[in-house]
């Protein structure tokens, strides 16, 4: 039986624990019982959120394909500053009632937006806003209370552009890196078995205390050819000539980022590629049709650049999904 990378343990049927190379929160499939061990997973395993809360309104908004649990709702801002809460496939409610008063002579006109998942939810949000109207508008009685509400109707909206502002998306930081380094090192775990010389990767995954950080974003560079499918993909690449060891890893089709796994290797020659449709739940072994040699790679890394608009246009694309597959017009899908 394999060995826990982090605690040196011995991982057997009663302390092995299912870990997903990529995280399940986002759609990830690919899966091992061989990577860590009970203990070891519960204590680190926290550190995909740094990856995952970022994602989480892309991947409701699309309501993905998961193994287990159901994409979460998330809150948003609509343009006119309203809080919603957005259920996966895109439907939305205003988070808190809002109510207008408008003064017309001697009588008061009421304008109320509750929100609910479902229509007797928004019923009772409604029915709670006018019983506490009644103190200050005795003829609000509870007959009419009841009247009113027997005649309510109420829909579903979709938050189209003209209402929701874009999701947030905060790409990189410490933590963000220390969880996409972590992903490439069990990606490499999965495919070649036991890691190489990777103390300082364990130590960077354990505490990010460490000088080990070669993970930066790759906006613009992409091994396969650019599909319309929203997918999680990567490539391992061990190359024996330039001597470095690699992998791209995108997420969700908007956060694709390159790690050095090792910039001395020695090892053989290879090179894997995955990629699963994160809305069919498909999976394949796409063709690797752009390797970027060592010195393109590390200077990727070392120049820091921040190419923001290709990080929008990319969240833009996979909007532009959203919307078709809502039968929504595409001219209203462009997010700034």
């Amino acid at each position: 039986m394999p060995n826990c990378y982090l605690c040196d343990k011995e991982i057997t049927k009663s302390n092995q624990s299912k870990e997903h190379l990529i995280p399940n929160a986002i759609g990830g499939k690919l899966a091992s019982c061989n990577i860590w061990c009970s203990s070891c997973i519960d204590y680190y395993g926290t550190i995909d959120t740094q990856i995952t809360e970022p994602l989480k309104p892309i991947a409701s908004l699309l309501d993905i394909f998961r193994d287990r649990g159901r994409n979460q709702s998330f809150s948003a801002t609509g343009l006119d500053d309203t809080k919603l809460i957005v259920e996966p496939r895109g439907s939305a409610y205003i988070r808190h009632a809002d109510v207008k008063e408008k003064n017309h002579g001697d009588k008061t006109e009421l304008n109320i937006s509750v929100g609910g998942r479902t229509h007797n939810e928004r019923l009772k949000n409604l029915e709670k806003v006018l019983k506490g109207k009644q103190r200050k508008y005795p003829q609000i009685t509870d007959e009419l209370i009841s009247q009113f509400l027997d005649k309510a109707k109420s829909v579903k909206a979709f938050p189209e552009n003209d209402l929701m502002k874009c999701p947030t998306i905060v790409f990189g930081g410490t933590g963000g890196f220390q969880a996409l380094t972590k992903i490439a090192l069990h990606i490499y775990i999965f495919h070649r078995g036991k890691p190489f010389n990777s103390d300082d990767i364990v130590k960077y995954i354990k505490t990010e205390e460490s000088e080990y950080e070669r993970a930066w974003f790759s906006f613009d560079y992409s091994p396969f050819i650019e599909s319309e499918i929203v997918s999680n993909s990567y490539v391992l690449i061990g190359d024996q000539k330039n001597r470095i060891l690699w992998c791209y890893i995108d997420l969700l089709s908007v956060y694709p980022v390159v790690i050095i796994l090792n910039d001395d290797y020695q090892g053989p020659n290879f090179a894997n590629s995955y990629e699963h449709n994160v809305i069919d739940n498909t999976e394949s072994e796409p063709t690797i049709v752009n390797i970027i040699d060592r010195k393109n790679l590390l200077g990727m890394i070392e120049k820091k650049d921040r190419p923001y608009n290709i990080a929008q246009a990319r969240i833009n694309r996979v909007i532009e999904y959203y919307y078709r597959s809502n039968n929504m017009p595409l001219e209203k899908s462009k997010f700034t």
